[in-house]
């Protein structure tokens, strides 16, 4: 009988306790940042309390490879005659944007790139941009920055870069010599 009473109580206390944790995770679950769809700017990713602290943190904390940099003005250089353009999919939601958008920026802004235009598409979770249609991207990681001279495709960067983000951009440069 009391054996009987401690599983009963116990069962009676789990469930309370599944309760409590429900009700305090649903509270959480409330509490979410925006998400941005469709084009937007820097700006207004920026605008997002939490996306904007990441951003800075990721952007400050970054250690410019000075010598890849070089590599990448000299490679610009050859090509000035040239209008580059990138396209940055992004999702203001998504840890890895927060962390390589403003690498790529940081890097950008150290260059003669500094002045390239930035076309920036948000996506939700579901990789969709609203009214934006983003199909011709192939969207399944994010971010993704694709490098464009001349409205042609030379290369991209898809989630995080394969070696360094200066080396990834110095590879796609360098794909313009083929």
């Amino acid at each position: 009988m009391i054996i009987n009473q401690l599983i009963i109580k116990n069962i009676i206390l789990g469930a309370a306790f599944c309760l409590i944790s429900n009700s305090l995770l649903s509270q959480s679950d409330s509490i979410v940042e925006p998400i941005i769809v469709g084009e937007t700017s820097l700006e207004q990713l920026l605008s997002i309390d939490n996306f904007r602290t990441e951003f800075e943190m990721y952007y400050s904390q970054y250690q410019l490879d000075t010598e890849q940099l070089e590599k990448i003005t000299t490679l610009f250089s050859d090509y000035q005659n040239q209008h580059f353009h990138i396209v940055a999919i992004v999702g203001s939601w998504c840890g890895d944007t927060k962390e390589q958008l403003p690498i790529l920026l940081k890097i950008l802004s150290a260059t003669a790139l500094k002045d390239v235009e930035i076309t920036y598409i948000a996506v939700n979770r579901d990789k969709k941009a609203g009214q934006k249609d983003v199909t011709e991207y192939a969207v399944e990681r994010i971010p993704i920055f694709l490098f464009y001279a001349n409205e042609q495709l030379l290369g991209k960067i898809v989630e995080t870069p394969r070696q360094s983000m200066e080396k990834d951009i110095i590879e796609i440069f360098r794909s313009m010599e083929n």
